[in-house]
């Protein structure tokens, strides 16, 4: 049977080979990893993964690719970081957990370690506030898009090894996919960062525009995006917008394939909340109806 798509996932952080689960405390899950040897254990399993299509690493192998000599300590040290980090494949050798690969996926794209920055680039677009020219830049683990009064557009985390890497417009481009994608996961009730339940919220802010907000009460990651951009993330909206042969790829999320921007967004109801959004694609006219969890609950088409 062809595979059209395959995940890896391999074992979680603290699990038996029974599948029943383990405690692990986080001070020593992190203390696991208070040296260089096992830092480098954990990277030369990656390593190895990508060298040997997948097959778990040897012990001697292992032991070879980190360059310890002495048997004992390397054991050791290998041990530290079993059942949390590493763990005994089926078949004998060694291979990372799922936490074990995310923490090399961090150092490696530079999370803990690189400072990154890159001047500003000029955009084809305008403030929609001054009309000032737009530009994207780089700072603080974040792609940044500002006007010259600083005006704030689009604001994304994204990690410093794409940003010393690729061009602005490429890092713009994949920090906006990311956002719609955090988007889709609000409206299935998912913390894009931890994946725990959350609840999305449409409110109003200090200027009294409606917002789609939402933060987990676990990891704390928030986010607080216009109604266009909810709005973008919608199956109903993105069929109509292709229809006419645009996407939400095809112009910046702060300029939408559509005329109707936040200014089109109103409330119908307060008690429950009803917000409607009035939506024009070149001669087509979408209505649209959300609900207080930003859920679209009808749209019309005329």
């Amino acid at each position: 049977m062809t595979t059209v798509g395959e995940k890896e996932t391999p074992g979680t952080a603290g699990e038996h080979a029974d599948g029943e689960s383990a405690e692990t405390a986080p001070e020593d899950a992190f203390g696991a990893l208070s040296d260089s040897v096992r830092l480098k254990i954990l990277q030369s399993l990656i390593d190895h993964r990508l060298e040997a299509d997948g097959e778990p690493a040897g012990f001697a192998d292992l032991r070879r690719s980190v360059g310890v000599r002495d048997s004992g300590r390397f054991r050791y040290h290998l041990n530290q970081l079993r059942d949390t980090f590493v763990e005994r494949a089926d078949g004998g050798g060694y291979r990372l957990t799922h936490a074990g690969q995310e923490v090399v996926a961090a150092i490696r794209a530079g999370r803990y370690t690189d400072e990154v920055s890159a001047a500003s680039t000029t955009l084809d677009s305008e403030c929609s506030l001054c009309g000032n020219a737009v530009a994207v830049a780089y700072e603080s683990s974040h792609c940044v898009v500002t006007c010259e009064q600083n005006h704030p557009m689009f604001q994304w985390p994204v990690p410093p090894n794409l940003a010393g890497e690729a061009d602005s417009e490429t890092v713009l481009e994949v920090a906006q996919l990311a956002a719609l994608h955090a988007v889709e996961l609000l409206l299935a009730g998912v913390c894009p960062e931890c994946y725990d339940p959350l609840e999305p919220t449409l409110d109003r802010r200090g200027d009294d525009s409606l917002r789609f907000r939402a933060q987990c009460g676990v990891c704390g990651c928030r986010v607080d995006s216009s109604v266009t951009l909810r709005l973008l993330a919608d199956p109903a909206v993105a069929a109509v917008c292709r229809r006419h042969g645009v996407g939400p790829r095809d112009a910046y999320l702060w300029e939408p394939p559509f005329v109707g921007d936040d200014e089109a967004v109103s409330v119908a109801d307060t008690d429950p909340l009803v917000v409607t959004a009035s939506l024009q694609i070149e001669a087509e006219t979408l209505d649209v109806s959300l609900d207080a969890a930003g859920r679209v609950t009808s749209v019309e088409e005329r």
